[in-house]
């Protein structure tokens, strides 16, 4: 395929877009770790209010 006319550009089109799916996918996994973050706090505080009552 390197023969192919255009054939760097398409590699280059496709590795701009494998960077943007794999910025993407840091994106999700940064929110998520956060999300995870904050469900334990929630079980720590409701542990906490269980203990009390």
């Amino acid at each position: 395929s390197a023969n192919v006319p255009g054939s760097s550009n398409m590699a280059a089109g496709s590795n701009r877009r494998l960077q943007q799916t794999q910025h993407q996918v840091d994106e999700v996994v940064d929110i998520m770790r956060v999300n995870v973050d904050k469900v334990l706090e929630r079980d720590q505080k409701l542990s906490e209010l269980d203990d009390r009552a």
